[in-house]
């Protein structure tokens, strides 16, 4: 669902918070909304824009929902492991740090197994957070959008 990423004031990146849901889309759409007034309105909220007509409807439809919050999308292009190499750099640097929460295990298990584990959900919103967060400041969160058919 999505990665919580805010700056320290000593210049450090700290995950915050991971939010992890598979569900039907009406399932999904309202974890991202009751996570983003869980956040608050400071915290930017980062989408992916799948490519076509049905991507942009979708973002959309979400930036329609969290009216009041500032929302960015952007369309996913290049490779998962290009698009995490600058948040990797901050990571092998010692600029990165996650605080303690009940998703650690998952979270750190998925980092530590990609490119080449079965999930990447979590690093993909992670790097597309870190882009956000680099370019505009301030605290953001990347979403990821999963849902499955029931």
């Amino acid at each position: 669902m999505g990665v919580l990423l805010v700056r320290g004031a000593e210049g450090r990146f700290q995950v915050a918070d991971v939010v992890r849901l598979r569900g039907d889309p009406h399932a999904v759409v309202q974890a991202v909304v009751g996570t983003a007034e869980r956040d608050g309105r400071d915290v930017v909220v980062c989408l992916p824009q799948d490519p076509g007509q049905a991507g942009r409807m979708q973002v959309q439809y979400l930036t329609g929902r969290l009216a009041g919050w500032r929302v960015v999308s952007s369309a996913e292009s290049g490779a998962k492991a290009v698009r995490a190499m600058p948040v990797a750099s901050q990571v092998n640097g010692g600029g990165m740090e996650v605080l303690r929460g009940g998703w650690n295990g998952v979270f750190l298990e998925e980092l530590q197994d990609f490119p080449g584990g079965a999930k990447d959900d979590q690093v993909d919103a992670l790097s597309r957070a870190f882009g956000v967060l680099t370019a505009i400041g301030g605290k953001a969160r990347g979403v990821w959008l999963d849902w499955a058919a029931r």
